[in-house]
């Protein structure tokens, strides 16, 4: 996805100000991946920026990125930069700050879960345009959370009454799994609610999200209407 990031340390060591990444004028293409690392032979994820034109060249990139806090458009990774020294490469922690080339009016999420009561949905109805989705605001912070019993990244997204009402509003030990251009994958947990003679239980869930077009063409009716009055 296209974001414009500014960088929070330089070297391990706090800046004053985050410092933006690549000139501000075109965002960068994100994407999120696991690569096969040469030197250990095994996958990574990894978080690269792409420049924005030209044939494909890594900008900047983080070491097993963490989605640490997201809300709006705007959210942070924190992850490894590795930088190259005499002896070979170094790591020093880094944060990005990234916000979304989005138009201002698409604030908010189209979610789709991944798995029905612990069990993965098969993909022939992900891409059924009429399955159940949640929509709206994504947040992303670090709780305690009293279904844990301990502290967690704990993902949220629309009114806490739809969520409530889907049973999937709220997932926990929220983790970026990738990001491409179109959209990203968030992993974790949902807790069900204890219901008759069943207890509480914490099953896996995972969310496909992709910004939620469809409040552009909420707009159209609007922006019509006022054309044809100023014609007027």
């Amino acid at each position: 996805m296209k974001v414009w990031v500014q960088r929070r340390l330089d070297g391990g060591a706090a800046l004053d100000r985050p410092v933006q990444i690549a000139p501000p004028h075109e965002p960068l293409e994100l994407l999120v991946m696991r690569i096969t690392d040469q030197g250990r032979r095994k996958p990574t994820k990894v978080a690269r920026l792409l420049a924005p034109d030209g044939p494909p060249r890594i900008v900047d990139e983080l070491v097993m990125p963490r989605l640490v806090w997201f809300k709006g458009t705007q959210f942070v990774l924190s992850g490894a930069q590795q930088l190259r020294h005499p002896h070979g490469l170094k790591g020093y922690g880094q944060s990005w700050l990234c916000n979304l080339e989005l138009p201002a009016v698409v604030n908010a999420f189209r979610v789709v879960p991944l798995y029905r009561y612990g069990e993965q949905i098969a993909r022939r109805e992900l891409t059924d345009r009429h399955i159940r989705a949640l929509s709206g605001g994504l947040l992303v912070t670090s709780v305690v959370e009293q279904a844990l019993g301990r502290a967690t990244v704990r993902a949220e997204v629309g009114p806490a009454a739809l969520g409530a009402a889907y049973g999937r509003g709220t997932l926990l030990d929220a983790n970026l799994e990738w990001m491409s251009t179109d959209g990203f994958e968030l992993s974790g947990y949902e807790q069900v609610p204890a219901r008759a003679e069943r207890p509480a239980v914490t099953l896996q869930q995972g969310w496909l999200c992709k910004p939620d077009w469809d409040l552009l063409k909420l707009l159209e009716p609007a922006r019509n209407y006022r054309e044809r009055h100023d014609e007027r």
